[in-house]
């Protein structure tokens, strides 16, 4: 069985992880949206590049320990509830129960993939501030993660494909996020009230994303209302992926 971890730091510095993010983004030429755009900072064009999923994972979880990041549990899910998805080739978490800090959702549970989040698996969680998942995750659900208002990174895997309406909504701490490369579908509200998301990393070679509300497709679904913080060369970046909703 490989291992997994829940890492929990309670009460993580934050200095040094926003240090981590921001020398991440330096080295990569910036944060915000896909490679070759630029944003006016304090006066300054910067250029925006690429940011891979493992390097803000590695950016995330800078100040844990190896020993941290093991995050060994007696028991196969962990801090996790989780269940088999209707195929019963996968496990889809469904709950958390740890203390919250710096969470790894694990690859597998008892060798079996974990392939999806289910709705509101986090939702109102107070306690957890960082969140990293695995590369086999392709479905993120409905307020998966909404209103988690001590969440201030997420680092979403390239396999992701579909993420929920209202999954991040009110996470009014949210700060840095990835638009993976996979991802398929955007639901109504999913970034919604994310008053402090500016860096916000977009891949060049992402073209076409669904704006979903419900089951049709709608590229005026507010997934990024209220998103005041978000650089204009991101903004520039969506609408040319067809978002036509309100940032403000």
């Amino acid at each position: 069985m490989k291992r997994f971890a829940h890492m929990m730091s309670a009460a993580a510095p934050a200095v040094p992880v926003l240090l981590a993010l921001s020398l991440v983004l330096a080295a990569c030429g910036g944060g915000g949206s896909g490679a070759g755009s630029s944003a006016e900072n304090d006066g300054a064009a910067v250029e925006t590049a690429d940011i891979s999923a493992e390097a803000l994972a590695e950016a995330a979880l800078a100040d844990l320990s190896p020993e941290e990041r093991a995050g060994k549990s007696s028991h196969p899910g962990g801090d996790f509830f989780f269940q088999l998805n209707d195929t019963e080739d996968g496990i889809a978490i469904r709950g958390y129960n740890g203390s919250g800090g710096a969470v790894v959702v694990p690859e597998t549970i008892e060798d079996i993939p974990v392939v999806s989040i289910r709705f509101r698996a986090f939702r109102r969680n107070q306690n957890i501030s960082r969140v990293v998942l695995p590369a086999g995750i392709k479905d993120i659900g409905y307020e998966a993660f909404s209103d988690c208002t001590s969440l201030t990174t997420v680092v979403l895997p390239a396999g992701l494909e579909t993420l929920g309406y209202d999954a991040f909504r009110d996470c009014s701490s949210l700060h840095t996020v990835n638009i993976p490369e996979g991802i398929k579908e955007i639901g109504s509200n999913a970034f919604n009230a994310c008053y402090e998301l500016f860096n916000l990393t977009i891949p060049g070679s992402l073209t076409t994303i669904r704006w979903m509300s419900g089951n049709r497709e709608n590229p005026n679904n507010g997934s990024f209302g209220d998103c005041g913080k978000l650089l204009p060369s991101t903004r520039q970046r969506l609408r040319e992926l067809g978002y036509t909703g309100g940032i403000y």
